[in-house]
């Protein structure tokens, strides 16, 4: 199994031929130190058990000839009991010790003599040191104990990303240190969600559609890092999100959970008139259930997550209300004008719509150890959003259907073998393939875009939305990750490879229904009558390929990219 691992290890390294500033991102903790006896001189060969008490999961190397050892790639989180055992001496146990996520903890210990008959000495400890030689720049990590503690009206990262003190989260994404938020990166499990394609202002797969990419309950820590000098986290010149998701331990643990408000929780009195204000119906609903436990005790555990989210808020400025300057007889003429023209086609509402977001995700889990040296895991997450969205302001009226339908699908896997060959060498091997479909299109029934002047400098909108009548991202992206340490004497090595292979679908074709524009309300009532006075515009779009099919797909653009890594 060692040789297997270390040509397995040596021949990814090996087949990258190109190098670029790529990274993989941390999704483990370590633990190194140094067993000396009373005399502070080193102890060779001494054994150093750690256990993650939770899982049962055992991690066991031997000291150096320097009495060093370090311990890479173990699960985040804890307690673990750590026990330091030498023939002659008495063994030295720590208990309740807790590890973060990309973080070593450094223990310094001493052990005495067993000349006389003494128990063992048993140590509680909690974190490990924040200030130590091994931190590496400016880092933020906020487990879920913190995500439970924090308040939070979207359940959203953005809620707790705006912990960190260079995080601004005016806008609607999250920028660090002053740099836009397409410069950041967000990984979970190691494996990165963000939109590589670049098109959300949230920077994440599902942002278009407004949703979350993950459940908050699935997490169990992520750390947030500001130009860290530490040569596995990289790809990114903003702010790196870095989130490991919850496994299942040897006891069955689960969550139920229902956040929700309405129109009920909204203050009604307005302060200038002391007057109450009537609340249209809206609603913001989320719930979900987690559980996770053992299959075999002590061996392989499982850890699932399902949430769905249900938002729905109408939209202000109705026509005919105070806050709306179009009337509800400039309406009815355009709509006389559809119905005369084109009967069978429904604009949609003019008066109540509302802008809907619905999600669904879901999560499962796999943790095995193998043996005490090799630890295996094995996770997908599912993600599926919709999102319907209109605009209005007291000087514009766009039709319900001129709205935009947005789904959105994110499936994502990972598979990550974490091993410890010999005493002093370690691996991490990882593998990702990540399928992201953003399906944009109008609403209603295929129909050209109209815009129309009406009076007082407003305007009116109907038809499907032009942007969205040939709309659609396909994204597939495979990914390979390999870490090797060498631990010598004080030292430790990191040789590495991060890759990525992308391949893109994106058809973008604006107005193949075509976009008409009119001056006034008086001269869009004159279609199909005798004089009647063209539009003040018009345009068409359509690819070059003239065999293209109604829905332009040929118009799409189709490429493939990659970004291959190696460090040291």
């Amino acid at each position: 199994m060692k040789k297997l691992l270390l040509k397995l290890s040596l021949t990814i390294l090996l087949a990258v031929a190109l190098m670029s500033n790529v990274f993989s991102q941390v999704t483990t903790s370590a633990l190194k130190g140094r067993v000396v006896d009373e005399k502070n001189e080193a102890l060779p060969g001494a054994t150093v058990v750690a256990i993650h008490l939770p899982s049962g999961t055992q991690y066991g190397v031997l000291t150096n000839v320097d009495g060093r050892f370090n311990i890479a790639n173990m699960r985040v989180g804890g307690p673990y009991q750590v026990t330091i055992s030498f023939v002659g001496y008495n063994p030295l146990v720590y208990n309740d010790m807790n590890l973060s996520l990309g973080n070593v903890t450094d223990m310094a210990l001493t052990l005495s003599p067993s000349v006389i008959s003494l128990n063992e000495v048993i140590v509680s400890a909690g974190k490990g040191n924040i200030i130590n030689s091994d931190r590496t720049g400016a880092s933020i990590n906020l487990s879920n104990e913190t995500v439970n503690s924090v308040p939070t009206i979207s359940r959203g990262m953005r809620d707790f990303t705006k912990i960190s003190p260079l995080a601004n989260t005016s806008g609607s994404g999250t920028s660090f240190a002053g740099a836009n938020n397409r410069y950041n990166q967000f990984s979970i499990d190691g494996l990165v969600n963000n939109d590589v394609f670049g098109l959300t202002s949230s920077g994440t797969n599902g942002g278009q559609a407004g949703i979350e990419p993950i459940s908050l309950d699935a997490i169990e820590e992520f750390q947030i890092n500001i130009a860290p000098y530490d040569v596995r986290q990289g790809g990114f010149t903003g702010g790196g999100i870095n989130a490991v998701t919850k496994s299942g331990t040897n006891s069955f643990k689960g969550t139920a959970y229902f956040f929700g408000n309405n129109e009920k929780f909204v203050g009604k009195n307005e302060p200038k008139t002391n007057t109450t204000l009537k609340i249209a119906t809206q609603s913001d609903y989320s719930g979900g259930i987690t559980l996770g436990g053992p299959i075999i005790k002590n061996k392989l555990f499982f850890f699932v997550s399902g949430e769905m989210a249900r938002t729905s808020f109408p939209l202000a400025n109705v026509p005919g209300s105070a806050t709306s300057n179009i009337s509800t007889a400039e309406v009815d003429r355009i709509i006389a004008v559809i119905n005369r023209v084109a009967p069978s086609y429904d604009p949609g509402s003019y008066l109540d719509i509302n802008n809907e977001t619905s999600s669904n995700k879901l999560l499962a889990k796999i943790n095995w150890n193998i043996s005490n040296k090799h630890k295996l895991i094995l996770r997908h997450s599912y993600t599926y959003g919709e999102n319907i969205s209109n605009s209005r302001s007291p000087n514009s009226l766009r039709f319900y259907n001129n709205g935009v339908f947005f789904p959105s699908t994110t499936n994502s896997t990972g598979l990550e073998l974490n091993s410890i060959i010999g005493n002093n060498k370690s691996n991490r091997l990882m593998l990702g393939y990540t399928t992201v479909l953003d399906d944009r299109e109008p609403l209603g029934a295929n129909f050209p875009t109209v815009y129309i002047n009406l009076s007082n400098a407003t305007s009116a909108t109907l038809g499907s939305e032009y942007s969205s009548v040939a709309n659609l991202l396909k994204q597939k992206i495979f990914s390979i990750d390999d870490e090797f340490y060498i631990f010598k004497g004080k030292h430790s090595i990191t040789i590495g490879t991060h890759n990525e292979f992308y391949s893109f679908y994106n058809l973008f074709v604006q107005n193949i229904y075509g976009s008409y524009g009119y001056k006034t309300l008086a001269n869009f009532e004159t279609i199909g009558l005798p004089g009647e006075v063209a539009p003040t515009y018009y345009a068409v779009g359509y690819s070059f390929d003239a065999t293209d099919n109604p829905s332009q797909s040929n118009g799409a653009a189709k490429f493939n990219a990659m970004q291959l890594g190696f460090y040291a």
